[in-house]
């Protein structure tokens, strides 16, 4: 068995998520859209209104996204699509081990795992010093990483006990300048240069230590 520790860094990217509601007229909804509406959709008028509520994500390039949608059946009132779209938000507001558990209460499939894992990457921190066994374990694979990168792990400690965010944030990109350049000594010229053609200028990266 061989076990070993590393630093991996993920590109994350800056988004930020968005909710409303309104009305429609079924006449307007796309093909596209009517497929994936409720049944009901096509036992209405083509004046008729449907309440509509979705959520989208809007990036900071520019794109969007659209996340999920809910169709009210008539006669709903605003007040109904209101309390939708805070059923909506309250559902993504949810945390990582809030989703864990609400999977054990169906079949969750391989998709509804993968949705929590999207929605709350499982990036690694200090635990609480007060788990003594998960401390210990996170401090002893720090050690063992200081080996190969003695400066990244001086500075992600001084980040881990700065009190003000803003130092921290400052401590933390210094960590991440130390850690590449400390990483030049174990890559090749072709790997650097592998990585520079993948990661332009403006990614934005979360530092984070895992095991494998």
């Amino acid at each position: 068995m061989e076990c070993r520790d590393f630093i991996t860094l993920a590109p994350v990217a800056s988004s930020r998520e968005f909710f409303a509601y309104g009305k429609k007229k079924v006449r307007d909804f796309t093909p596209e859209e009517a497929e994936g509406s409720a049944p009901f959709m096509e036992f209405h008028e083509p004046d008729d209104e449907i309440w509509v509520v979705m959520q989208w994500i809007q990036f900071e390039d520019g794109h969007r996204e659209t996340g999920n949608l809910a169709y009210l059946r008539p006669p709903s009132t605003e007040e109904d699509a209101k309390r939708a779209m805070q059923r909506m938000i309250g559902f993504h507001e949810m945390s990582r081990e809030d989703l864990i558990e609400l999977s054990k209460c169906f079949k969750a499939t391989e998709e509804d795992l993968a949705y929590i894992d999207n929605r709350h990457p499982n990036y690694q921190s200090q635990p609480d010093p007060r788990d003594s066994q998960a401390f210990d374990v996170y401090q002893a694979r720090l050690k063992v990483l200081a080996g190969l990168h003695p400066q990244t792990v001086a500075l992600v400690r001084l980040a881990e006990a700065a009190k003000d965010p803003a130092k921290r944030t400052l401590l933390e990109r210094e960590a991440l300048q130390a850690y590449f350049a400390e990483l030049a000594h174990h890559w090749s010229n072709e790997e650097v240069l592998a990585w520079q053609r993948s990661n332009p200028v403006g990614t934005q990266w979360h530092c984070s230590s895992l095991r494998r």
